[in-house]
C-alpha cells in the first residue's frame, strides 16, 4: 500500500470514529430530552391532581360517595345473606334420606354388641346386609339381604354428602356395606369374631361410595 492510501485509510477511519462519537452524543442528547419532557409533564400532572383535591366541592358531591357505599353495603349485605341460605333439594343435589333415616340409625344402635354371623339376619346375630336390612326394616324399608344387592337397590352418591341413614359400600362388586350414623362413623357386622360395632368409615382402602335409600 502506498503512502497516499494509507493516508486515505487513516483519513476515513478518523472519520468513522469521530462520526461514531457525534451519534452517541446525539442518542445521550435525546435521551436526556425525553426524560426532561417526561418529569415535567408528570410536575404538570401532580401539580393539577393537588389542585382538584384542594378544591372546595359541593355538599352533594362530599355526601355521594357516603350514600353509595351504605346502599352497596346493604345491597352487599342483602346479597350475602342470600347467597348464605341455602334450600334443600337443589338441582345436583340428591334428594335427602327417607323419612325412617333416623329410626333406621336408632335401631342398628340398638344391635350393638351383637355377634356377626354369616348369613345372619337378626334378632341375635348379623351379617353386614343383614344388618343394614333389619335396621332400614324399622326406618319402613326392604332391602335384599346382600351388599351388592342393597347397591343396586339405592342412590349412589358420594362420601362427602353421606347423611345418617345412607349406606356405606366396600369392594367392587361391593362385599361389604354399613349404616352410616355421621361424624364419619358407621354401625357395621365386619366379620367371624366381631360384634355389631362403630367403624370408621375409612377403616378399609375399597370404600366406593354410599347408598340412599328412598
Amino acid at each position: 500500500m502506498s503512502a497516499a492510501e494509507r493516508a486515505a485509510a487513516a483519513s476515513d477511519a478518523a472519520e468513522q470514529a469521530t462520526l461514531a462519537r457525534v451519534q452517541g452524543e446525539l442518542v445521550t442528547l435525546v435521551v436526556q430530552e425525553q426524560q426532561r419532557q417526561a418529569a415535567a409533564q408528570a410536575a404538570r400532572l401532580q401539580a393539577q391532581l393537588m389542585a382538584r383535591l384542594a378544591a372546595p366541592r359541593p355538599a352533594h358531591q362530599v355526601n355521594t360517595p357516603r350514600a353509595s357505599s351504605s346502599s352497596s353495603s346493604s345491597g352487599s349485605s342483602g346479597s350475602s345473606g342470600s347467597s348464605a341460605s341455602s334450600e334443600p333439594g337443589q338441582p345436583g343435589s340428591p334428594p335427602p334420606p327417607a323419612g325412617g333415616a333416623a329410626a333406621a340409625v336408632e335401631e342398628a344402635k340398638r344391635q350393638l354388641g351383637k355377634p356377626y354371623h354369616y348369613g345372619g339376619s337378626g334378632p341375635d346375630s348379623f351379617d353386614c346386609s343383614g344388618l343394614t336390612a333389619w335396621a332400614w326394616r324399622a326406618g319402613g324399608r326392604s332391602l335384599p339381604h346382600s351388599a351388592a344387592g342393597q347397591y343396586s337397590a339405592t342412590m349412589h352418591i358420594p362420601i362427602s354428602q353421606l347423611q345418617p341413614g345412607d349406606l356405606v359400600f366396600y369392594g367392587s362388586p361391593p362385599h361389604h356395606v354399613g349404616i352410616y350414623v355421621g361424624g364419619g362413623q358407621m354401625i357395621n357386622a365386619l366379620h367371624s369374631g366381631t360384634v355389631v360395632r362403630y367403624e370408621s368409615i375409612y377403616f378399609e382402602g375399597d370404600l366406593i361410595g354410599g347408598g340412599r335409600v328412598n
